[in-house]
C-alpha cells in the first residue's frame, strides 16, 4: 500500500516542503508492519490554503476541522452571532481545549462558566486559584472587565502541582489580543494540576481559560492493518471526530479491525510534523469489549522515519479502560505519523492527539509558515507574530515603524514611537510629514513669516533665522573669509 503524506521537518528550511512517500510493506514471514520513506523536496508557495467548500459543520483544509461554535460558524470557521465557543473550548476558532472548564470542581466558578459577561466584583480580592485536569501546562488566557483593562499588567501567576510549585521549562511571554483579554505562555515538562493569578486585577477577571491544545488528528491521512466487514466500519470512523455517548457500537462512529490478523495496526499521518503533547484514545463502552486495549502500544515518528515514543498499556487495569489519555514522552520533537498496534484486537471509537504546530508554522494544519518579520520567525496559531523584528509593527510584523527619534522603533501594537517622531512628522506613526507651514518636533510649530514657501519641514526650527536675502549674504561673506 503506497501512502502520499506531506511533510517538512523544518518550517524554516530554504526548501519549504518535501512529499514523503511511505511505503508500507508486509511479508508472509514478517508479523511486524516495516516502514521505508524516501523524501525528495520541491517548491511550494508557503501561503496558499486552498478552502473548500464544506458540509456538516466543517470547515478548513480538507474540510477536517469541526465547528466549535455554540450558535454555528461561517465557512472560515468564525463563530456566528455572539461569538460564544461550545463549553470546553476557547482561542483560535475556538479549536483548544479547555482544561479549566473541563475540572469541574472549582473555588471560583464564575472564572471558568464560559461567559466573559459574569466576572468578579469583589474590590478587595488579589488572588484566586484555578484547578485544572492533570497535564503538562502551556498557556493561559485572562479576560478582564473591559474598562479594568489596563488591570491586566498587575496580574502574576503560579503554578502549582498539588501544593509544589512548577517553573516554566522556557523564558515566559504573553500576547495581547484585544485590550481586556491577554494570553500567558509558560510550557512546563511536569503535570500541573492548579494555576494562581495574583494581582490587583483579580477583583475585576471575568474568565479564565488553560490551554489543552487542539486536536490535530481529525480527518487525517490514515493506513490500517484491516478492516472489519461484520460489523461493517471503516477508517475514517477512527479519527472522525466523532464517538457514541452510550455503551453501545456504533459502527458508522468505531473503528473494528478483522479479527484475522496476528497484529493489528492504525497508522495516522499528519500534513507537517507538529507537536503532540497527548492522546485520548476513546475505546468501545460495552463491558465486554473495553478489555480489547488492555495490551495497546503506540509508537510515534519523527520527519525520518525514526521512533519517538513507543507507549504500552501495561493491562493496568487488565479490564482495560473507557478512555486513555496518554502523555507523549517527547513533547518538543515533531511527529510525522504515529501508529497504534495491538496483538490481541483493535478496535476503538476514537483516537485524539493534543498539541500545536512545530515551531515557525502556523495554521489550522500547520503547513504556513511565519513572516520572517516575527522576531525568530515565531508566530500563533493565526500567523500573529508574538514579536516583530526591530522596524515593524502590526499583527504580523507587515508593516515598517515611521521616522522614530533617536533612530529609536515603535510598539508592535500600533506603531507608536517609543520616543515621539523625528522632527518634520506627526506622531504616533511618525510617517505622515508635516503639511506646509508647520514644521519641527510632532510639526507643532508654525514656520516664520520670512521662511522660504518650501523648506524641509523638519529642518524649520534652523531655517526660519534666515530668510533668503540674510542666508545669501552670509554665504557670500563665508566663500570670501576662505579665499583669503
Amino acid at each position: 500500500m503506497y501512502l502520499l503524506s506531506v511533510c517538512r521537518p523544518s518550517c524554516l528550511a530554504v526548501l519549504r516542503y518535501c512529499i514523503v512517500i511511505s511505503i508500507r510493506l508486509k511479508s508472509a514471514s514478517q508479523s511486524q508492519p516495516h516502514y521505508w520513506t524516501m523524501g525528495f523536496f520541491i517548491l511550494l508557495s508557503h501561503d496558499s490554503l486552498q478552502m473548500d467548500s464544506c458540509t456538516n459543520d466543517h470547515y478548513g483544509p480538507d474540510c477536517r476541522f469541526q465547528c466549535k461554535c455554540k450558535t454555528g460558524c461561517s465557512a472560515s470557521g468564525e463563530c456566528q452571532t455572539d461569538g460564544v465557543c461550545r463549553n470546553g473550548y476557547f482561542g483560535y476558532l475556538c479549536q483548544f481545549r479547555d482544561l479549566a472548564f473541563l475540572k469541574t470542581e472549582q473555588d471560583m466558578p464564575i472564572l471558568t462558566d464560559n461567559d466573559d459577561q459574569t466576572c468578579v466584583s469583589d474590590d478587595t480580592l488579589n488572588r484566586a486559584t484555578v484547578s485544572m485536569l492533570t497535564g503538562r501546562f502551556s498557556y493561559f488566557r485572562l479576560v478582564i472587565k473591559e474598562a479594568m483593562h489596563k488591570s491586566l499588567d498587575t496580574i502574576s501567576f503560579v503554578l502549582k502541582n498539588a501544593d509544589e510549585k512548577v517553573s516554566c521549562e522556557r523564558e515566559t511571554y504573553n500576547v495581547t489580543i484585544v485590550a481586556h483579554i491577554k494570553d500567558y505562555y509558560c510550557s512546563t515538562a511536569t503535570d500541573v494540576t492548579s494555576l494562581e493569578v495574583v494581582g490587583a486585577g483579580v477583583s475585576s477577571l471575568c474568565t479564565v481559560n488553560i490551554g489543552g491544545g487542539r486536536n490535530l488528528a481529525i480527518k487525517s491521512k490514515f493506513s490500517l492493518s484491516s478492516v472489519s466487514s461484520y460489523p461493517q466500519t471503516n477508517g475514517e470512523a477512527g479519527v472522525d471526530g466523532y464517538y457514541p455517548t452510550d455503551p453501545t457500537f456504533d459502527s458508522e462512529t468505531c473503528f473494528y479491525a478483522n479479527g484475522s490478523e496476528d497484529t493489528y495496526d492504525f497508522l495516522v499521518l499528519f500534513k507537517m510534523p507538529v507537536l503532540i503533547d497527548y492522546f485520548i484514545l476513546i475505546n468501545r463502552r460495552e463491558t465486554d469489549s473495553v478489555k480489547y486495549l488492555a495490551n495497546l502500544e503506540i509508537i510515534t515518528y519523527d520527519a525520518y522515519n525514526g521512533t519517538v515514543m513507543r507507549y504500552t498499556q501495561v493491562g493496568d487495569p487488565s479490564q482495560g479502560n473507557g478512555v486513555y489519555t496518554i502523555k507523549h514522552s517527547s513533547k518538543n520533537v515533531p511527529i510525522s505519523m504515529f501508529r497504534l498496534e495491538n496483538k490481541t484486537l483493535l478496535q476503538f471509537c476514537e483516537i485524539e492527539a493534543y498539541g500545536e504546530c512545530q515551531y515557525g508554522c502556523y495554521g489550522l494544519d500547520c503547513t504556513k509558515i511565519c513572516s520572517d518579520k516575527c522576531t525568530d520567525v515565531a508566530c500563533e496559531v493565526n500567523g500573529r507574530c508574538r514579536e516583530c523584528n526591530d522596524g515593524y509593527f502590526g499583527d504580523t510584523c507587515d508593516q515598517a515603524c515611521g521616522r522614530c527619534a533617536k533612530n529609536r522603533f515603535c510598539l508592535k501594537l500600533n506603531g507608536s514611537c517609543f520616543d515621539g517622531c523625528q522632527p518634520g512628522f506627526y506622531p504616533p506613526v511618525c510617517k505622515k510629514e508635516c503639511v506646509a507651514g508647520m514644521y519641527g518636533l510632532d510639526c507643532s510649530t508654525p514656520c516664520n513669516s520670512n521662511c522660504p514657501e518650501r523648506l524641509h519641514q523638519g529642518y524649520g526650527s534652523v531655517l526660519e533665522m534666515f530668510s533668503r536675502k540674510i542666508w545669501k549674504q552670509l554665504r557670500i561673506r563665508l566663500l570670501s573669509t576662505l579665499r583669503r
